[in-house]
């Protein structure tokens, strides 16, 4: 080998022994770092704590503290005073594909005001890109506009999830709250939390500084196909696929990302000539050891009988094939456990978040359809998309590109550190397998220069 190629070839090895991932903004605002507020008024302001506590759903999603506007106990500043405020970020850094923001809200607010008509206690976001147009969306749970998406209830956290552009170059994200009149202000207010920029997002956070580097660990978009998922099914006329039928779920699609989704009907509803039925998709395995702050994502949509009674929706995690369940949380349009949120209306598009441990290792991830009976099952059943597990720390290892899929579970991997799921625990931000053959390529080269 020549020396030239030599070097090449050692400069190769070093680059990729250098992992590449997503740079993910994140807070959950421990503090205010990086954010400034504006308006208000007598103390009726944005700021950053846990109060007040008696808001329904409670005043953070995570850890102590969340964002948002009111004076500790409500936003009323007065009998004959109206109040509006906002939050604005400092410029994220927006790059790399399919770029979005996330965050979870909770408020209470005088009654029906945002779905009536929109005209009181506002709640609005507006999206300052470094180049471009500035786009402002209002919240609401039937009054809303769609690059944010619907809210669930007063009292219940829920997450919202916004396409960005990278073109944008950065983005200052505003949420803005105005109560248009002095009259039924007596209630908590509007509460933000667990805020994220994912694809290369950078920027001041919060919680007293950098928390960390958010990375894609393994994604699903079902687009080519079911991606190593196993299904299960009491009746093979109705079963869990990766396609994107029925056409209309109510007034929605049946994919959030074009062509698929995974879902469960038979391409038209999850009527089984009348019997009861049920079905599973499972996941191939996924492995966070080594990282931290592990956490899943997915888009849902779904069109059922109403209630929490029939027509059940589960998601479940397990250590042992499911022998047992480390977690398992039945889906609901109010009252869902263990921080997931709650479901927005039938036929619209939103997302879940569901918190894992990186102590359990290798776990699978499992979505659980139960119609309970035969009746009323002409509905178009339950759709899911976009699945995504983060973690923070170091991802990858070049080599895994090298060898080619090492656990089946398709083409999820990005040159020289992409996602990992199912292999050894990363070395210096390479998997060990990735670490030996390096070594021993390294003294190939060394040999051959000599």
């Amino acid at each position: 080998m020549s020396l030239r190629g030599g070097i090449v070839t050692l400069a190769l090895l070093v680059a990729c022994a250098t992992p590449v991932f997503a740079q993910g903004y994140q807070t959950n605002f421990d503090d205010s770092t990086g954010w400034t507020f504006a308006g208000g008024a007598n103390g009726v302001v944005w700021g950053v704590d846990g109060t007040p506590s008696s808001v329904t759903g409670g005043a953070y999603q995570s850890a102590s503290k969340s964002l948002n506007y009111n004076n500790a106990t409500n936003y009323n500043s007065g009998s004959t005073s109206t109040n509006s405020g906002t939050a604005t970020s400092s410029a994220i850094t927006v790059s790399g594909s399919n770029p979005s923001l996330t965050f979870w809200c909770n408020f209470k607010t005088e009654t029906g005001s945002d779905d009536a008509n929109y005209g009181y206690d506002k709640r609005t976001m507006t999206l300052t890109p470094g180049t471009g147009t500035a786009v402002t969306a209002k919240l609401g749970v039937t009054n809303f506009d769609t690059i944010v998406g619907a809210c669930s209830a007063m009292g219940t956290w829920h997450q919202h999830t916004v396409a960005l552009q990278s073109s944008w170059g950065t983005v200052k994200i505003q949420f803005k709250f105005d109560t248009v009149d002095e009259i039924d202000n007596s209630n908590p207010g509007w509460f933000v939390d667990t805020l994220a920029v994912s694809g290369s997002g950078s920027g001041n956070t919060g919680g007293g500084g950098n928390t960390g580097q958010l990375n894609t660990v393994q994604e699903w978009n079902f687009d080519a196909g079911i991606g190593g998922w196993a299904v299960t099914s009491s009746n093979a006329s109705v079963t869990w696929a990766a396609d994107g039928t029925p056409a209309a779920v109510v007034n929605g699609q049946a994919y959030k990302s074009a062509p698929n989704s995974l879902n469960y009907n038979n391409g038209t509803n999850f009527d089984a000539s009348g019997a009861t039925n049920n079905g599973s998709a499972t996941s191939p395995a996924i492995n966070l050891a080594g990282l931290t702050d592990g956490q899943i994502t997915f888009q849902c949509n779904y069109q059922t009988e109403s209630g929490a009674t029939y027509d059940k929706r589960f998601v479940e995690v397990s250590t042992d094939e499911f022998a047992t369940t480390a977690l398992s949380v039945q889906l609901k349009s109010s009252g869902t456990a263990s921080g997931l949120g709650d479901c927005a209306a039938m036929g619209t598009w939103h997302a879940h978040t569901l918190l894992v441990d990186p102590a359990w290792g290798a776990f699978k991830l499992r979505f659980r359809f139960d119609s309970v009976d035969g009746i009323a099952n002409t509905y178009a059943g339950w759709f899911v998309d976009d699945v995504k597990v983060q973690a923070k720390g170091q991802v990858g290892g070049f080599i895994d590109d090298l060898l080619g899929d090492d656990n089946g579970d398709g083409p999820h991997r990005r040159a020289c550190g992409g996602s990992v799921a199912g292999s050894p625990a990363p070395i210096l931000g390479m998997t060990l397998a990735g670490f030996v053959l390096a070594v021993a390529a390294l003294l190939t080269i060394l040999r051959r220069l000599r």
